[in-house]
């Protein structure tokens, strides 16, 4: 017999509902954003890319108003050469990388086969072009 029967047949009072103890439920489980912090970090490169481009257009910008602007060039500071276009002058046009940055232009040691006015050498030994010359 229960307790709660017991009680109340020596007591005279009415049988009554067990209690439970309360509980609060919990919330609900939610699983990290990983597509958002991957969106996150795909808008800062992009936002780095953009940078590095408006930079580049404001360089680009600068060497058409000098008229006479040498860039570095030469093959060796170069890496991941792949060649994308040709330029009118009959040499080609490269995106390559240097120092860790991609970059669009020629290589130095053909603009000099085809326009020797276009390169001069660098105190360094480095070949530099006239990008304004282009």
């Amino acid at each position: 017999m229960s307790l709660n029967e017991m009680n109340a047949l020596l007591s005279g009072q009415q049988v009554q509902m067990p209690q439970m103890p309360s509980f609060v439920q919990s919330g609900r489980s939610e699983t990290p954003n990983i597509l958002g912090a991957t969106q996150m970090g795909y808008d800062a490169q992009l936002g780095a890319v953009n940078a590095q481009n408006a930079q580049m257009g404001n360089l680009l910008g600068t060497v058409g108003q000098l008229g006479s602007a040498f860039m570095f060039s030469d093959r060796r500071l170069k890496s991941n050469i792949t060649k994308v276009g040709e330029h009118p002058i009959g040499v080609g046009v490269y995106d390559f990388t240097v120092l860790g940055i991609t970059q669009r232009g020629v290589i130095a040691q053909e603009v000099q086969k085809v326009r020797p006015d276009l390169v001069k050498r660098h105190s360094n030994g480095y070949l530099m072009v006239d990008y304004g010359g282009l």
